[in-house]
């Protein structure tokens, strides 16, 4: 089957039949303009926007002297000026550069000296008014400007090029541009503008570059599960096929066969197009509006029913680099102050991306943010430091973030606020009706789902109340038992990810022999059985089934792993059973064995099945069945296994290891305290004087990079002049 049919008509559309690309530049900036030009083809029929640091104080001869390295017509951008093709526009000094309708918008900077952000504010505009056909450069200079524009250009779907750092005089803007990890190109400013013709030229290839077959598709996406561990089979095509077609363009590659070749023979390319697929933009407080709304109605509600020895819980799945976490730690705070309470907060924040994690982990953001974050929650929620912010210590500590996949990964459960914001949009139906399943077992009764504004959650309407239509804030109002789902149901039902979308109509075809499917129902939900496979490390890989009574997450070491997550007085034994299991590769039954959760007391059965040769990877099956029948008297003779020989094989060796950490860490104490004396009075002296540079540092940053682009300019001039 040809996928060709499946991809709308690609059509670059373009302001008066021409595209626009921004050139955002700094210090060092200007010698990589006029290397960009001066390898410019004379017809490329498009437009440029160059958004330079200017000085506010002086007249800049960046028109003149950008003028004598281009054939095009370069003038300063004036407001509401149309754009016109085959035309390089400057923007004036002091002034902010926008894009509405095609027409260039002014307005002037703020008076008070802050960090130049004009190559950001443009690209938002630009990201808003092109959409998928924006197209920005990033070129020398000092700071970070610039970094969320490029983000906003590839949400929109745009396409993005980067100055190799090592050919740039300045590299402050072009490192930070590419660690986001989403820039397309990373060149010399002297090959851009062939790469900038191919793309431009890119919908007369993606006819060819399209033409991807099931088997084809197939193959890609094992490509990528083996080398990146996830899985897009039910992600929509169109959406990956447009990402895949952009990557052979970039490759110069129109067979896909050929693209396969590259993927089979090179685990980077792979890497890269499972970045593609996962490109993730996000902010602080996004929607402010639908903020709003969770701080007046939401978060106030819940702490309203909470008693004071109670802890708040929220679960934000798909964090990306962190920003809807601490916003919404924040709001919790504020709210919290605000209604003289105070309750311990725990959020888990998860995503699937190992780089955002590291990101949302470390807590430091660029001074970008401050379009986003009120100058009161910086000063009382952030830390300022060299060209940013960081988030001070008692906000971050009431985070844990996790990298999770959300579609096999065993949930979170009973939290009060579950957030998932614009990454179902993403999905196909089958896909987003198990995600949403998963979010509202994730969330206890009377909790809240916040999910993103362009998501429809029609699955939710008979589990949900709307607190607000508008930005898609439910309540749970019943035990969600309609919509349960087991982790592995949905591997079985895999077919050809195009035709998924047959699955879900609004009246589903009548099917026969059900049989698996309703068993699974009962099991999991009348007999509260679950089963687990873990590997040598007791984490557990898959799950499934009615966990609920017998898993809790840990507090600490925030890892999915068995003996943390089920009660501590059951993990000894059942930690000893599952290695005698190993040891003599044997499967073992426990009888009645007694689970307490909170008053809740309940007793399971347990089989542990360890792996026979090397299927599965070496996974062993625990499988647990709540024990309806036995009467208390009988269960005090049975919680024991006879065989408690290896129980106390266990303890001993615990006790060991536990006497041989203890002296370590004692010898480590000791180490630090000694090195702790010493570093603590080289340490007050360097904080004194940190503090008095750290406040002078960034006004010099902004005027250093004004001054030397005047300073460039002039140097010219004089050449010329001479």
């Amino acid at each position: 089957m040809n996928l060709a049919e499946e991809l709308p008509k690609k059509t670059r559309k373009k302001v008066n039949g021409h595209a626009i690309v921004a050139i955002g530049a700094s210090a060092g900036g200007l010698e990589a303009i006029h290397s960009f030009f001066d390898s410019m083809p004379e017809s490329i029929n498009c437009s440029f926007v160059i958004i330079q640091h200017l000085s506010p104080d002086h007249k800049s001869l960046l028109v003149e002297l950008v003028g004598r390295h281009t054939h095009m017509h370069v003038l300063e951008a004036r407001h509401q000026a149309s754009i016109k093709a085959n035309c390089v526009y400057i923007i004036p000094n002091n002034k902010f550069l926008t894009i509405l309708n095609g027409k260039l918008m002014l307005s002037d900077k703020p008076p008070a000296k802050a960090p130049n952000n004009a190559i950001d504010v443009f690209l938002y505009s630009l990201a808003e008014d092109r959409k998928e056909d924006a197209i920005a450069i990033i070129l020398s200079g000092t700071g970070t400007d610039g970094t969320k524009g490029i983000e906003a250009i590839k949400d929109a779907g745009g396409f993005v090029m980067v100055q190799d750092p090592s050919t740039a005089k300045f590299d402050g803007m072009p490192n930070s541009a590419i660690n986001t990890g989403i820039a397309d190109l990373i060149l010399p400013p002297t090959e851009m503008p062939a790469e900038l013709v191919t793309y431009l030229n890119e919908p007369a290839l993606l006819s060819t570059a399209s033409g991807i077959t099931d088997a084809q598709l197939e193959e890609i996406f094992a490509l990528i599960h083996h080398h990146n561990g996830h899985d897009f089979h039910y992600y929509k095509t169109p959406t990956l096929i447009r990402r895949i077609s952009r990557r052979m363009v970039q490759k110069k590659i129109t067979s896909v066969d050929a693209y396969l070749d590259l993927l089979r023979s090179d685990s980077e390319e792979c890497t890269q197009l499972g970045k593609d697929f996962l490109i993730g933009v996000t902010k602080f407080f996004r929607d402010s509006e639908a903020w709003e709304m969770l701080k007046e109605k939401v978060i106030p509600e819940i702490i309203e029913k909470k008693d004071d020895e109670e802890m708040i819980q929220v679960w934000v799945s798909a964090c990306s680099t962190g920003e809807e976490a601490y916003s919404m730690a924040i709001a919790i705070d504020q709210a919290l102050e605000k209604m003289n309470r105070k309750l311990d907060v725990k959020i888990f924040a998860t995503d699937l991306d190992k780089v955002h994690i590291e990101i949302a982990s470390h807590g430091y953001y660029s001074n970008d943010i401050e379009k986003d974050v009120s100058t009161q929650i910086l000063e009382r929620y952030f830390t300022k430091v060299d060209n940013g912010y960081i988030v001070n210590p008692r906000i971050r500590k009431q985070i844990v973030f996790a990298r999770h996949n959300i579609t096999k990964d065993p949930p979170f459960i009973k939290k009060d606020i579950v957030t998932c914001r614009n990454m179902l949009i993403y999905m196909n139906p089958v896909l987003q009706q198990k995600v949403y399943a998963i979010l509202l077992f994730s969330t206890r009764l009377e909790g809240y789902l916040f999910l993103g504004s362009s998501e429809h959650a029609n699955y939710l309407k008979s589990n949900v109340a709307e607190v607000s239509a508008k930005w898609k804030i439910f309540r749970k109002v019943t035990d969600g038992k309609s919509m349960s789902f087991t982790l592995n149901s949905f591997e079985k039902r895999r077919e050809s990810p195009l035709k998924t979308t047959k699955l879900y109509d609004k009246e589903p075809p009548v099917r026969h022999g059900n049989i698996w499917e309703e068993f699974e129902q009962v099991l999991s939900e009348d007999l509260h059985c679950s089963a687990f496979y873990i590997d040598h490390n007791f984490e557990i890989k898959k799950a499934i089934g009615n966990y609920s009574k017998v898993l809790s997450l840990p507090n600490r070491d925030f890892k999915f792993q068995l003996l943390q997550m089920i009660p501590a007085e059951n993990s000894t034994l059942i930690g000893a059973e599952i290695k005698r299991a190993w040891r003599n590769k044997q499967k073992i039954h426990l009888r009645s064995i007694r689970f307490q959760r909170d008053n809740d007391v309940s007793y399971f059965n347990i089989v542990i099945k360890p792996p026979v040769g090397s299927h599965l990877e070496n996974l062993t099956l625990i499988t647990i069945v709540e024990n309806f029948n036995e009467t208390k008297a009988n269960l005090k003779a049975n919680t024991r296994p006879e065989d408690s020989k290896s129980i106390d094989e266990y303890v001993a060796s615990l006790q060991d290891e536990l006497q041989e950490t203890k002296y370590n860490l004692q010898l480590a104490l000791e180490d630090q305290e000694t090195t702790n004396e010493e570093l603590q009075s080289s340490n007050e002296e360097l904080l004194s004087a940190n503090e008095e540079l750290q406040s002078s540092n960034e006004e010099l940053q902004s005027v250093n990079e004004e001054l030397h682009t005047l300073n460039t300019e002039h140097q010219l001039k004089i050449k010329e002049l001479l």
